[in-house]
């Protein structure tokens, strides 16, 4: 990790937060002269292994409130698997109007449901269309998903502005890492999130192409995750078109330094344990060593709390 930068308190601290499959983790970030400032963090387990809804957002409201204890609004994501993600094309020239219509029928022909059953967002890929044709990146998922989370928010006494997907924050976050080797002809980069399963992303700075999840066992060792991401990465590789990653980023419950450095002599590959206090500052009160020790599981709340407040935010 980088020597760590630190800066006095900003402004009002935001709050990303990540429901996981055993623990909410909570990331409080503040705004100070156009610098980030991370503010707090916290990892609050659950108290069942089958937790209930009540017991989800008080776990959620523990976790906050030792994050940062004067955030009122936050972010969260729904699991990637809830939505659906695609890209379309449309005529170029349209109009904001026009082009909601077009992705609207676009969906509603896609998952043959109504437009009140689906809550969507969608955004241009390039300032500039190719031809005649704009490339439009289109994000689907129920209603329903939606306002259980932000329910879940709700009652644990915050303010829900923004609902993200989960690899779309881990990609925002791991971005902050300027040692990834993502220059504008640059290939890929695999992000690979080891929990309580594998999640394999194929990323590049200007979106996410890929995104799927795999089953580990129930005891996973180095040796039982070397063989599903080789076996999640020749699944992504099977086609023609696929764009081959040139590194690896490894986060989650299950990264280590130990099976990065694995990853990298079986498959050739660098591998990163991305670092997004490179692109961060943390406050005078922050606590170095605990935010490193906990970092590589804090990801994607971090990615959610550098979204949260954005004008363009999903869902809100």
């Amino acid at each position: 990790m980088m020597p760590v930068r630190r800066r006095s308190r900003g402004g009002p601290a935001v709050i990303g937060i990540d429901c996981g499959t055993t623990a909410v983790k909570a990331v409080a970030l503040r705004r100070a002269g156009g610098r980030m400032i991370l503010a707090g963090h916290a990892i609050e387990p659950y108290p069942a292994d089958d937790p209930s809804p009540a017991s989800v957002a008080a776990t959620i409201a523990t976790a906050a409130r030792r994050a940062a204890p004067d955030a009122r609004l936050a972010a969260t994501a729904l699991a990637d698997e809830q939505a659906i993600t695609r890209v379309i094309k449309v005529p170029a020239g349209l109009d904001e109007a026009a082009l909601e219509t077009r992705v609207q029928l676009d969906i509603e022909a896609t998952l043959k449901q109504s437009r009140q059953a689906l809550a969507f967002d969608f955004r241009r890929l390039a300032a500039e269309p190719d031809g005649d044709q704009q490339a439009v990146l289109v994000v689907a998922a129920r209603d329903r998903a939606i306002a259980e989370r932000r329910h879940q928010l709700k009652a644990a006494g915050l303010r829900c502005q923004l609902i993200d997907l989960d690899a779309h924050a881990s990609v925002r976050a791991a971005l902050r890492d300027d040692r990834l080797p993502l220059g504008p002809t640059s290939a890929p980069v695999a992000l690979l999130d080891i929990g309580a399963r594998l999640r394999l992303g194929i990323f590049d700075r200007q979106r996410l192409h890929y995104c799927q999840t795999h089953e580990l066992s129930d005891t996973p060792g180095d040796s039982d995750c070397l063989r599903r991401i080789e076996q999640a990465l020749a699944m992504h590789h099977g086609s023609a078109s696929t764009r081959v990653p040139d590194a690896m980023t490894l986060i989650g419950g299950g990264a280590s330094q130990t099976l990065a450095a694995a990853i990298a002599s079986r498959l050739g590959s660098d591998c990163y344990l991305p670092d997004p206090l490179r692109g961060l500052e943390l406050a005078d009160a922050g606590d170095a060593d605990a935010f490193a020790a906990d970092q590589s599981r804090l990801v994607t709340a971090i990615g959610l709390a550098l979204h949260a407040g954005d004008r363009y935010a999903h869902w809100r």
